[in-house]
């Protein structure tokens, strides 16, 4: 009496399988081996279901990992698009940080990283505690760094799903570089005619109101409302666009306002709903969890 199926080494059963994956009958394999062709058979479909069992496992794995990577370059999008919002969105003309490599990084790991919610003892001053508080700090530093490759990585997964990102982003930081020595400039001349620190935004935004009404309907005089307080931003509006040392300045931030106002809305489209979507499934970085 031969072999029964459950009683054969692992190393016969494998061996078993890869022949008759070439090609083998339970029958010969049976006959060479010396067992009976209903064990070969038995061992051989126990073999395929575990395979197939833990083929099955790891999909499901690979499944939840590419959504975990889609993820984490959704949240990478997001924070760009934060960080690089124009003045209309924030309602404000101060500029931001046109370099955003260092900060999107940061940012982005700080919302990837696993957040610890241990208890420290209720007695500091014990060795025990001490000890306690510094396997805290080991373990919150080596999940920073993991969340520093791991935002990294989303945002490396942006550059490879969408190709035309980062063209696009270099060209926002340029003209972010630009708005902001323009802003720089109109705001020293504006201080140098009288306009106090604390009115130059809302004073620039009348002005420019004012500007686009002048546009709209072939140029219109300014004139200065009788009776307007001269501590007042509707005063230092026409200051703004009376003298000549701010006129150009002013013409020359209104360009520049357009030009981020521009670059934004390409990066909102590529990187917002549908578009976004569409190239993180369709596309492929290095980083996918699929070959």
């Amino acid at each position: 009496m031969g072999l029964k199926w459950n009683e054969m080494a692992d190393e016969k059963v494998a061996l078993l399988v890869e022949r008759h994956d070439a090609g083998e009958s339970y029958s010969s394999l049976g006959r060479e081996f010396g067992i009976d062709r209903r064990a070969v058979a038995r061992a051989i479909r126990q073999f395929e279901e575990k395979r197939s069992g833990l083929a099955g496992i790891r999909r499901d794995a690979v499944v939840s990992a590419f959504q975990q990577h889609l993820d984490d370059m959704r949240k990478a999008a997001r924070i760009l698009l934060e960080l690089t919002m124009p003045p209309s969105i924030r309602d404000s003309f101060l500029p931001v940080e046109p370099n955003i490599d260092v900060e999107l990084v940061a940012r982005v790991s700080s919302e990837l990283r696993t957040p610890y919610f241990g208890v420290f003892s209720s007695m500091p001053w014990t060795e025990e505690a001490r000890m306690e508080k510094a396997q805290i700090n080991l373990k919150e530093r080596v999940d920073w760094r993991l969340a520093q490759r791991r935002g990294k990585a989303a945002i490396e997964g942006l550059r490879g799903h969408v190709p035309a990102f980062e063209a696009q982003l270099q060209k926002w930081t340029e003209i972010a570089t630009g708005y902001k020595e323009s802003w720089t400039k109109l705001k020293e001349e504006a201080l140098t005619v009288g306009v106090p620190v604390n009115l130059i935004e809302d004073s620039v935004r009348l002005a420019l109101e004012e500007l686009s009404h002048w546009q709209r309907d072939e140029g219109l005089p300014w004139d200065r409302k009788s009776g307007t307080a001269i501590d007042t931003p509707e005063y230092f509006k026409s200051v703004l666009l009376e003298r000549p040392a701010t006129r150009g300045p002013l013409n020359r931030f209104e360009v520049k306002l357009k030009e981020i106002e521009t670059v934004y809305g390409k990066l909102e489209e590529m990187l917002g709903y549908p578009q976004l979507e569409k190239a993180l499934v369709t596309g492929h970085c290095q980083f996918c969890p699929v070959p």
